[in-house]
């Protein structure tokens, strides 16, 4: 799942992830991860940051606080301190500038393991 507001952005998250034959879910809105993600159940969700009219990390921390098998990668182009803790504590696994997408498909290619528990 790929929730980010600006379409343009969605496009190239989804390029970097290189998954041809994977079903990828876009959301533009945290509230609308929130609701889409039962119905989907995806094996992870990439998360901006900055979103209105909920912010990535209050998605996430609601994402995992129903859902605690949510693996979540903050994607954000806000390298804060104080965000990546704030992300770290909502239950982010990974918090990843955009700068970097090339990392992204290495990071949702990882082996399955127990999810994190906040």
């Amino acid at each position: 799942m790929v929730v980010e507001d600006h379409a343009p952005m969605r496009s190239l998250i989804r390029n970097a992830l290189r998954l041809p034959d994977a079903e990828i879910i876009e959301c533009a809105s945290g509230p609308e991860a929130v609701a889409r993600y039962p119905e989907t159940h995806p094996d992870w969700v990439t998360m901006d940051c900055r979103m209105e009219p909920m912010d990535g990390i209050t998605a996430t921390s609601l994402l995992r606080s129903l859902h605690p098998e949510a693996r979540i990668v903050i994607v954000t182009s806000w390298d804060d301190p104080s965000l990546r803790l704030a992300a770290r504590a909502a239950g982010a696994e990974e918090y990843l500038l955009k700068e970097h997408l090339h990392l992204l498909a290495e990071i949702v290619r990882r082996p399955l393991s127990p999810p994190r528990t906040a």
